[in-house]
């Protein structure tokens, strides 16, 4: 599994426009109308074929549970995560699957007298233990009630390109420190202080691809432009992504039936 923040991340949301034909005729007189008629339609169905049994998707992402021990009044249950979202870096392992941009984060476990038990887990967990209320306990669910998918900022700020002007995205406030003008380029060193929160990964970059980025400290950035034709403005986009935080309950584990 990619570690979240190591890779910037944009996302497209497609919009798909259906054209509708209008067809015209005489219209029938209200004597003639015929009586309207109730109509139920089923709501759709998603259809994953592609699962195996017990493997539970969370938005982007897939859990392919791996075993669940339960021994002296704990229960374990191990766990891998499956990306459904294409890598957008270069991968060395050939069975690397895709980037996960859901994560599992809190976890119901209920007994079979019905007692329940909360956990939870952090990035790049492969396990979660429950602490049982009794020693003879057993397991009868296991449920993911709250997990984490990636939000895509997409927040742009146009700034002058003059020391001390400043952009606030929602991930932070990005500062122009120094504006180096010289013969045949133009230089300018950016602080970005990032916003205090966790789960959010950043990318603060110059839609104008002239000009590039030619060195990066502490969060800062330098962009340099080629030529004697700078602009005066630079246009910024977030193209970082939020964890955002989902609720809902996802069955993992289903021990009712005995086998």
């Amino acid at each position: 599994m990619n570690p979240p923040g190591k890779f910037g991340i944009g996302l497209v949301i497609g919009v798909v426009l259906v054209g509708l034909l209008s067809l015209t005729w005489d219209s029938p007189t209200a004597e003639t109308l015929p009586p309207p008629v109730a109509t139920t339609v089923a709501a759709p169905t998603e259809i994953t074929p592609w699962l195996e049994p017990g493997e539970v998707r969370i938005g982007s992402a897939v859990i392919l549970p791996r075993g669940l021990e339960v021994e002296d009044g704990v229960a374990v249950l191990s766990y891998e995560l499956a990306g459904l979202s294409p890598s957008l870096q270069e991968q060395d392992d050939v069975e690397h699957q895709g980037d996960v941009l859901a994560l599992p984060e809190n976890w119901v476990l209920t007994t079979r007298s019905g007692a329940t038990v909360e956990a939870s887990t952090s990035p790049g967990a492969e396990s979660v233990r429950f602490d049982l209320p009794a020693a003879d306990d057993q397991v009868a669910t296991i449920d993911l009630v709250g997990w984490r998918e990636a939000r895509a900022r997409g927040d742009r700020v146009e700034m002058p390109v003059e020391v001390g002007a400043t952009g606030v995205f929602q991930s932070g406030t990005m500062t122009i420190e120094t504006v180096l003008e010289q013969r045949f380029s133009t230089i300018v060193q950016l602080d970005f202080d990032e916003t205090d929160g966790d789960w959010q990964f950043p990318a603060v970059l110059p839609i104008d691809d002239y000009w590039r980025v030619s060195g990066r400290q502490f969060g800062g950035l330098q962009l340099l432009w080629d030529g004697a034709d700078a602009p005066d403005r630079i246009i910024f986009e977030d193209g970082g992504i939020r964890m955002g935080p989902v609720e809902g309950r996802l069955r993992v584990v289903d021990q009712r039936v005995e086998s």
